[in-house]
């Protein structure tokens, strides 16, 4: 990080709390650990609880999980964020970064979407992740680019460049960890029912 006189953006700001208080490394391994496991509609829930608490857990309670409804994440300064992962975001098939990330699901209400924009409380800021990058965007800038559809909200075509990069996997190394959280969830639930 360069040190100027120049004050940091919120954006820039936040990303540098979270490039200090967090550890990406261990992100980016429980990344890859998780592959493409959990990507059907009745894991992708465990995925997202996996990924938003590693965010608490990676950071030793600095940022806190607080999962609620449009806001996932508490900075120490009360500011909050919504977590978001989506395979490839950043980068195409090609590996060359995006001008533009295609379509942020934003909310989904699950029927009809009552929202045409951000609701007033959504989270200050998006974080949005795929398995080699993180980046984070304000609020403002987002909703320049949100729209609805069907039953919920999303990002359309929002610029690489409006993001500040938090984390690079290429910059961590990732081990390969030999560990299947499907069945280890399976065990649990077997064990669960022949306790009761």
């Amino acid at each position: 990080m360069l040190f100027t006189d120049t004050p940091l953006s919120p954006t820039h700001e936040a990303a540098a709390i979270l490039q200090r208080d967090m550890n990406w490394n261990r992100y980016f391994i429980l990344v890859s650990a998780i592959g493409n496991t959990l990507n059907s509609h009745k894991d992708r829930f465990d995925k997202s609880d996996l990924l938003e608490q590693s965010i608490e857990s990676y950071s030793d309670g600095k940022i806190q999980w607080i999962n609620l409804i449009g806001r996932d994440l508490q900075l120490m300064d009360g500011r909050t964020l919504e977590m978001k992962f989506m395979g490839g975001c950043f980068r195409g098939k090609n590996g060359r970064t995006r001008k533009c990330i295609p379509n942020i699901r934003l909310m989904n209400s699950l029927g009809t979407c009552s929202h045409s924009s951000l609701p007033p409380d959504y989270a200050d800021f998006l974080l949005l992740s795929d398995s080699t990058t993180v980046g984070i965007v304000d609020r403002s800038t987002l909703a320049m680019y949100v729209k609805a559809k069907g039953d919920g909200l999303s990002a359309e075509r929002v610029p690489y460049s409006s993001f500040a990069i938090v984390a690079n996997a290429g910059h961590v190394g990732i081990p390969i960890i030999p560990f299947d959280y499907l069945e280890s969830k399976r065990r649990m639930q077997r064990l669960f029912l022949e306790r009761l």
